[in-house]
This record gives C-alpha cells, structure tokens and sequence, in this order.
C-alpha cells in the first residue's frame, strides 16, 4: 500500500470518527455550572446538589452540560472588572465563557433549614432564564439530600406540580400550602412549584392536620387526611336539636300573637271606656270646645289615654315578636326534618322599658 494510500485511509478513519461524534452529540444550548457558593454545608450534600443539577439539565431536550464550572461567577465578575454579577457584568462575559448559558448561585444552612438559590444567565438574550431565590428544605442531611432532585426541577420547569388532596370523616376543610389558602378539600391542586411544601387542612370543627410532601416533575403526588367522626356528629347533632328549638320557637311566637290579641282587646276596652266618659253630661271629647266637666272626669280621661297606649304598644310588640318567631321556628323545623342543618343556631329575646311602655327585640344566628 503506498503512502498516499495510507494517509488517505487514515483521514477517513479521523473523519468518520469525528462525524459520528459530531452527529451524536445533543443538540441545544451548551450550559456551564459553575461552582456555587457555600455557607456551612455539608460536602455530601453538595455533591449531591451538583450530581443532580448536571443531571436533571443534561436531561433537558433543549440544554447541554459542558464542562468548565471550576471558579464561580464570583471570579468570572472580577476578570470583567465588576462588583457583582448584574446583567451588564455578565453580558461583557460573552468571549470569555464558551458556552451559550451559565448556571450559578448559592447553598446556604442555618440550623437544620437549607436554601438553595439557582440562576440561569443566557448569553444570546442578555438575560437571566431561570431564577429561584431562598428555595427552602428543612430536615436532616439525608432528608435535604432526597429533596434535592425536586429543587433542581423546580428552578428548570417551574410551577407544574400536582397535589391531589383527599379526605374523610368531614364533609370540607379548609387547604393551607405553607400557610397560605388554596381552597377546601377534597380537590386537586395545579401548577404549584416543585419541591418541598407543608400541607395543613383545617375541618369544619376547626380541627388541623398537617403533612409533608415533596413534588417532582411529571409525577402526581396525593395526600390524605382522615377526621374521626367529624361528619356524622354534625349530621346527629343537628337532627337531634333542631326540631325541638324549631318547635321551642314556634310555641312562643304563638304565645306572642296570643297576647297580641288579648291587647288588642284591651285597646277596644279602653276605647269603649273613653267612649261611654265623653258621653256623660257636659262632657265634649271633639271638636274646638272639647272639655270635661269635671276634675274626676279629666283624671280618669288621662289613665285610660295611657292604658290605650300602653295596650296598643304591646300589641304591636306581640305581634311582631310573635310574626318574626313563628317564621324563624318554621325555618328551624325545615332545616331539621330537611337533614339541611350544619350548625345549632342560637336566637335571642330583649325587653326593654320605653317612655310609653315597653320594646322587643328578636335576634338569632343561623
């Protein structure tokens, strides 16, 4: 074989190598992770924060991990001449680094409490892509180390987690995500970021339960929280209550109506008395010369004027303080032959003295 030949041969065997690794090669921006910075935390843990970062990118359809992360962007601000790693900062780097993005940030420990903050600085947009700042996970090592992959997924994909809440012996309760209201249970929560969250539920008879979970990408995590007997006590106790207030109520707004009519019969006797005194002689009741003819006459047309207005006063108030509870009983008997009621209502009477006799008042909550 001569030389020519040779050298031909080995050329293609040097191309073909270098097409096929060309051709292999993933697709997508080059990404270089460079090193973060770290306040009182463990090595195993950062190994497995970087272990997991690399991965869950390279994974990634549109990024690709190259190598180069050994100096943080700490160092790479001070060769631009920078404070600190602004945008302007960073887009000055854009011949120094090669690749298309960076990633960097810092892990920090206070106690057994970690935060993760990851940012995702993009050359051709002159921007930051990603950022999530102060993410929280607090538990022992291995726990921190198990929630790590949700961290990293959380600062690539976002808010798509999915929690199905779930629950038994309530008919409702209230859903708290790290304190803050998400609706009432059961149901199913979306678009939540990804990582570690504390669920707590709080049921209708104000008793709380909490739990713990971590969420992944394109995994559904669900929750259940059972209360013992919390439903069926609601369900007895009203039944049980109800119908005898109900009909509690109904009986003293008949009693109420009754001694409305019994003033109102005082009202026309009253009237009849003050009748039969004007028609005594010398007696005028009407008209511009009205007068009576005597002392005695004029003292009893003063007490049947204030027993006509105190008989009317109370009647009005029978009346209408026994209107209002024969309604509110009735609605009561409803909502318990009905299985409606949810909670045992609680009413109100009030009597007071007034210049001319006496008030009423009816107040209830339902």
């Amino acid at each position: 074989m001569s030389s020519r030949v040779l050298v031909s041969a080995v050329w293609f065997v040097l191309l073909t190598l270098v097409s096929g690794m060309a051709f292999g090669q993933k697709s997508g921006a080059s990404v270089v992770i460079l090193k973060f910075e770290r306040f009182n935390v463990p090595d195993d843990v950062m190994s497995t924060f970087y272990k997991e970062l690399n991965r869950v990118v390279d994974e990634n359809d549109d990024m690709s991990v190259k190598r180069g992360g050994e100096i943080t962007v700490q160092d790479l601000a001070l060769t631009a001449g920078c404070d600190a790693p602004t945008v302007d900062c960073l887009s000055g780097l854009r011949d120094i680094v090669d690749a298309d993005q960076i990633i960097f940030g810092s892990v920090q420990r206070s106690d057994d409490v970690f935060l993760f903050t990851i940012r995702n600085f993009d050359f051709g947009e002159g921007n930051f892509v990603r950022d999530v700042a102060d993410q929280t996970i607090q538990g022992t090592n291995d726990e921190i180390k198990d929630a790590i992959p949700a961290i990293v997924e959380n600062f690539l994909y976002g808010a798509v987690g999915t929690l199905e809440v779930s629950l038994k012996g309530s008919k409702s309760a209230e859903i708290f995500l790290n304190g803050e209201k998400m609706g009432f249970a059961p149901t199913t929560l979306e678009n939540l970021p990804l990582g570690e969250h504390v669920v707590m539920v709080r049921a209708e008879d104000g008793t709380e339960q909490s739990q713990t979970v971590i969420l992944r990408h394109n995994e559904s995590e669900s929750v259940d929280f059972e209360f013992a007997g919390t439903a069926t006590e609601v369900v007895s106790t009203s039944s049980g209550l109800s119908p005898v207030l109900g009909w509690a109520v109904v009986g003293v707004g008949v009693a109420a109506i009754g001694f409305g009519v019994y003033e109102t019969l005082e009202v026309g006797r009253v009237d009849d008395d003050f009748a039969a005194l004007c028609a005594r002689p010398g007696n005028t009741c009407e008209g511009a010369n009205a007068a009576l003819s005597s002392p005695a006459d004029a003292a009893e047309a003063d007490d049947l004027q204030g027993q006509g207005s105190s008989a009317k006063t109370l009647q009005l108030v029978g009346y209408s303080v026994g209107g209002a509870a024969v309604l509110v009983g009735g609605f009561l008997l409803y909502k318990a032959y009905s299985g409606g009621e949810e909670a045992e209502p609680e009413l109100g009477f009030g009597f007071a003295p007034t210049p001319d006799g006496v008030a009423a008042s009816l107040n209830g909550t339902f």
